[in-house]
């Protein structure tokens, strides 16, 4: 059967695609593919054979309106073709030169980490709530000295993570989490008891194998908070079907609130997405928060920002000690303030690794191997600090515990006691590196001598009651020159004025 309107409304189409430029496929198999496949149709075949016949007619109209290709100049311009065939090296050559100009270009090298990270941004924000995204974009805009802070500590973490992310191929607003939950801080607690730069609970913590004990917390690690932070959002991800903003809302209000608001909205036919859904107002606004700042930290210049240079070389390395080793043993062999290196230490509780290890310590690049090669020279007994200690009359273990905030224990294993008698006259050792004050958190004032002032540097076993003997000078001057009070502990290389 035989259908003019359908003919020409066919021809039209191919028309228009060989016009356009473009390929056209009949819906049909070819003749050959029918024979085979099926048997044969009249009505059909006899159709697609009028059909042809029409395209080809209107193919070769097309076709002389078309204008020359290539290899038809090449044709009219080359001496060395023969009736009008085109000289096939020529053709070669010429698709050569075409195919080398259309190359594509190698993007170049990003030339710090915050370009690095931008390279990896890629969360859809369609749905967000663009009036909190503008309100929150206004509110870090104004507060320049917060991403002083957030520079100064992302300098030594933000390769790491970075590093993490990418090896599993999720967006780097990953990577800027810690920003939003601390400014990356490994001391930060919240009043939840959130603790280190990625705010695990204690029970989170321990779900993905963070430990914490009487010598360490390493939810404020970071190696191990990343890798437990990163398997967490992971986990999330997939729980979520691949939707990131799903994902960190639960990382901030836990997944079963948000699996919970997600059936709600469904029973009453609302869609199922962040923006929709009825949760708390700080986990309403922890995702406008992070797209905030990724959009600042993505164009600093058009906020009025400025960003710290982070390079693209690591800035912290973590090297193992091998045996328990104390932090102001690592501050006094190599040229580091304890306050910067507790500060990168932060999981070490008792400002000395655990006894059973890891013995895993954050330094910075630039010393790392000073310390291991120096290290390496130290006996175990050497690594820790001790304190000599003779027995008065009427003193027992447990009051000379106490005092020196250690373990009855800790004393007698040192001093290899089978009891816990002792007399007077006894020397004991008592190990202070097992102690339960906590060195990672000291704060110590910064101060700048004077020209002229006399500085010492402190040696194990000093107090200051003798450095101020040996100086010849009264212990409430030392005191005031160095901004300190007589409970102020003293570490191996802190720097003293004892003379001004």
């Amino acid at each position: 059967m035989k259908n003019p309107t359908f003919k020409a409304l066919l021809i039209c189409v191919i028309t228009l695609s060989f016009l356009s430029g473009c390929s056209f496929r009949l819906p049909w198999r070819s003749q050959q593919e029918s024979e085979i496949s099926a048997p044969k149709t009249p009505s059909v075949s006899a159709s697609v054979e009028e059909t042809s016949e029409s395209v080809t007619k209107q193919k070769d109209n097309d076709l002389q309106n078309q204008p020359q290709s290539l290899s038809q100049q090449i044709n009219e311009t080359d001496d060395s073709t023969d009736n009008g065939h085109v000289d096939a090296d020529k053709v070669d050559a010429d698709k050569e030169v075409v195919m080398t100009s259309f190359s594509p270009s190698i993007p170049k090298p990003p030339e710090n980490t915050w370009e690095r990270l931008r390279r990896g941004f890629r969360m859809d924000t369609a749905y967000l709530d663009k009036e909190a995204l503008a309100k929150f974009e206004q509110w870090y805009s104004k507060r320049p000295e917060y991403f002083e802070r957030l520079a100064d500590r992302a300098y030594w973490f933000l390769s790491h993570i970075l590093d993490e992310v990418e090896k599993r191929g999720m967006p780097t607003e990953v990577a800027l989490l810690p920003a939003i939950e601390s400014t990356f801080r490994p001391d930060a607690t919240s009043r939840s008891r959130a603790a280190g730069m990625w705010q695990f609970m204690g029970s989170t913590g321990e779900r993905f194998g963070l430990d914490q004990n009487w010598w360490v917390d390493n939810r404020r690690d970071l190696v191990s908070s990343t890798t437990a932070a990163l398997d967490y959002l992971e986990y999330l991800s997939s729980e979520f079907e691949g939707d990131w903003e799903l994902a960190f809302a639960s990382y901030n209000a836990g997944e079963g609130r948000v699996s919970r608001a997600i059936r709600k909205n469904i029973k009453k036919s609302r869609p199922p997405y962040y923006s929709f859904l009825d949760l708390s107002k700080e986990t309403k606004q922890y995702i406008p928060k992070l797209i905030a700042v990724r959009n600042i930290v993505s164009s600093p210049e058009k906020y009025g920002i400025t960003l710290k240079h982070i390079p693209l070389e690591p800035t912290l390395d973590t090297i193992d000690a091998k045996t328990q080793t104390d932090l102001t043993v690592v501050a006094s062999l190599v040229d580091i303030p304890m306050e910067q290196l507790s500060f990168f230490n932060r999981n070490y509780k008792r400002g000395v690794t655990h006894p059973d290890g890891p013995h895993t310590i954050a330094i910075p690049v630039a010393l790392s191997e000073k310390l291991t090669q120096k290290l390496g020279n130290l006996t175990p007994r050497e690594r820790l600090r001790w304190a000599r200690h003779r027995v008065k009359k009427g003193e027992y273990l447990g009051k000379m515990a106490r005092r020196h905030g250690v373990t009855v224990n800790s004393i007698m294993s040192t001093n290899n006691l089978s009891s816990n008698l002792i007399k007077p006259g006894q020397v004991l050792r008592i190990p202070l590196s097992t102690g339960k004050y906590n060195y990672s958190t000291t704060r110590f004032k910064s101060i700048k001598a004077r020209e002229g002032d006399t500085l010492y540097v402190v040696q194990s076993g000093d107090s200051l009651w003798t450095i101020a003997q040996r100086a010849n000078t009264a212990l409430s001057n030392l005191l005031s020159w160095n901004g300190m009070t007589k409970r102020t502990r003293l570490y191996p290389g802190q720097k003293l004025i004892i003379s001004r």
